[in-house]
């Protein structure tokens, strides 16, 4: 077993996927096998894509319909479906019960309801959390209801905080990597801009991936645009920035041929808010922290973005307990806030914390570590990297970048 892991001890790249079959080869790849050991860590990373339902998908006659919805399409074009052949079809008995429950009008009107755009999955669930929906009646899969902003000194940036009651997240898997894990950043974690080398499952020609809805609650809080841009522009957010972004591409360099831009500092302070709120609403919440999960909403340009969503999911009837929307009242969500931005002050790690020296992940963070700010990697969504307390607050050896000035 001399020299067994050294590079290139086993020759060219066969093709061979035996998960496919005995007979199964990918020709014309270039690639040099690796020996791992069988139970290594980095033998198999999965690689998930995952989106809430919304309106109008999250319509009971959305998921009525989606059992017959290849079969809708096998009509005719989208376009030339009418009442007459949604009502043919169900006498042909392609339809099976759906007619039962709700007219061929019914069903031609939400079978005419365009998706949200390839690839801009995250914008889309954004703008319903900003501009929620009226309660629907039966309800939805969707229900989120703005509440009051807090009525302390911490919550001067925030604009919005809403509680969402019922959300049914679909996760789905697309492939898997192995080596290096395919994590996604923000908009990367949009289906359409997932360009991540990984195995796929199957033959090209399979169009489905297993997947597995889940229903649950959460909190959702957004940023004051104006005040987030402004801080963006300071020299110490800046001088962060371009260290950050600096360690991302020697990161990138040395592990994989993916290119991917630095998410910005806007996702680094989006993420660490999360972060400590998640460990301190575990606390109240009833919840463990691995049982809540985060999704950022972070963008510039000309449709910014700037939220998160504290949710979690579970794959039971119900999925939730009640405990985290409840933590969204006015009174409690405001001292989560100051408590959650109180404990990021200090950390049991500094002064080597605060300096920055426990961040890990090739610098990929600042001062962040498991005493901290790290979670479960369950619970987030780019395996604990783009971190940092001192853009939340004041901290030991970071100065002036800190965005919430009212703590």
């Amino acid at each position: 077993m001399a020299g067994v892991f050294e590079p290139g001890t086993l020759g060219d790249c066969t093709g061979r996927r035996p998960w496919f079959g005995l007979t199964d080869y990918e020709t014309g790849c270039a690639e040099h096998p690796r020996v791992i050991l069988r139970g290594a860590s980095n033998a198999y990373f999965a690689v998930i894509a995952s989106a809430l339902s919304i309106p109008p998908y999250s319509e009971p006659i959305q998921s009525a319909m989606e059992p017959f919805r290849e079969r809708l399409m096998s009509l005719d074009s989208v376009g030339e479906i009418t009442v007459d052949k949604i009502t043919q079809a169900s006498e042909l008995g392609m339809l099976g019960d759906l007619l039962d429950w709700y007219t061929a009008s019914d069903v031609l009107t939400a079978f005419q309801k365009k998706p949200a755009a390839a690839g801009r999955l995250r914008p889309a669930e954004y703008q319903v959390f900003m501009d929620p929906p009226e309660p629907a009646r039966p309800p939805h899969e969707f229900e989120v209801r703005h509440v009051d902003v807090p009525q302390v000194s911490e919550a001067d940036r925030i604009v919005t905080v809403a509680e969402a009651t019922r959300l049914r997240e679909v996760r789905a898997l697309r492939g898997f990597t192995r080596i290096e894990s395919g994590f996604d950043i923000g908009e990367l974690a949009d289906v359409a801009e997932l360009q991540i080398d990984m195995a796929p499952l199957g033959p090209e020609r399979e169009r489905w991936r297993p997947a597995v809805a889940l229903r649950g609650e959460g909190i959702f809080l957004a940023l004051d645009e104006s005040a987030l841009s402004a801080w963006e522009q300071e020299t110490e957010t800046v001088r962060q920035a371009v260290k950050l972004s600096a360690s991302f591409d020697d990161y990138q360099a040395n592990r994989s041929s993916e290119r991917r831009p630095f998410p910005g500092m806007r996702y680094v302070l989006l993420h660490s808010l999360a972060h400590a709120l998640i460990r301190r609403l575990c606390l109240d919440s009833g919840y463990s922290s691995s049982a809540l999960r985060e999704r950022i909403y972070s963008a510039g340009g000309p449709e910014p973005m700037a939220g998160l969503l504290i949710y979690t999911a579970s794959s039971d009837s119900e999925g939730s307990l009640g405990g985290l929307v409840d933590q969204a009242v006015p009174e409690r969500f405001g001292n989560v806030l100051r408590d959650a931005l109180e404990d990021a002050k200090l950390c049991a790690q500094d002064p080597l914390c605060g300096a920055g020296e426990l961040s890990g992940h090739a610098g990929l963070n600042g001062a962040a570590c498991h005493a901290c700010l790290l979670l479960a990697e369950t619970s987030c969504e780019a395996s604990n990297r783009f971190l940092d307390r001192a853009v939340l607050v004041e901290t030991l050896g970071q100065f002036g970048r800190w965005f919430f000035h009212g703590s």
